[in-house]
């Protein structure tokens, strides 16, 4: 949570036209959120016994808040009318937004994978609607993107992983469900994004 904390900070101060230095802040800020993604991935997915104690409500918290707060670069105005700092103002939204479900899906994943494995799935598949929905409805692809991937993620692992294990009529029964879901699900995705991101 510091981390990120600090690199949305570093990222505000980098946004403002007062500063000097505000491109090496901004670089700074992608630097330490770069990290603070692979230190999410090495803590709560490849080694969570490295965590020094049990993650209590509060933590959980702190750890969500930090990771939604990491949304707040999306509702940023845009800072320049070079279309060169626009560019890069797009791809910080996007970056941030990837961010946000990341470290918000690496805690699901640490949280949900002893009990069941399909918690995750199904931890992961209502982390990415709520953020598709709002992409959908607010028409901002940098929130429809990484709800998109996860989802694709979920869907791969209920393939190859999940319902493997379930005896053949009622896999062929799952694979039909989801099938049908899925192209429900296309049918009104291309619905909604007919018209073009702000």
């Amino acid at each position: 949570p510091i981390w990120g904390l600090s690199a949305l900070g570093l990222l505000w101060l980098g946004r403002r036209r007062d500063v000097p230095e505000a491109r090496d802040l901004r670089v700074h800020a992608y630097l330490m959120t770069v990290g603070t993604a692979a230190e999410g991935i090495f803590s709560y997915l490849l080694y969570p016994q490295a965590l020094l104690s049990p993650v209590g409500w509060r933590e959980t918290v702190i750890y969500a808040g930090t990771a939604l707060a990491m949304l707040v670069p999306l509702t940023w105005p845009s800072a320049s009318n070079d279309p060169s700092l626009r560019s890069e103002e797009r791809q910080m939204r996007h970056f941030f937004a990837h961010l946000s479900l990341g470290l918000l899906a690496l805690f699901v994943a640490k949280e949900t994978s002893d009990p069941c494995p399909y918690y995750m799935t199904l931890g992961w598949t209502l982390l990415a609607v709520p953020y598709l929905l709002a992409g959908l409805f607010g028409r901002q692809k940098a929130h429809r993107l990484p709800a998109l991937e996860l989802l694709v993620l979920c869907i791969m692992k209920a393939f190859f992983q999940d319902l493997t294990g379930l005896s053949l009529p009622y896999r062929v029964l799952s694979y039909m469900v989801l099938g049908t879901l899925l192209v429900g699900s296309s049918y009104l995705y291309v619905r909604f994004t007919k018209l073009e991101d702000r």
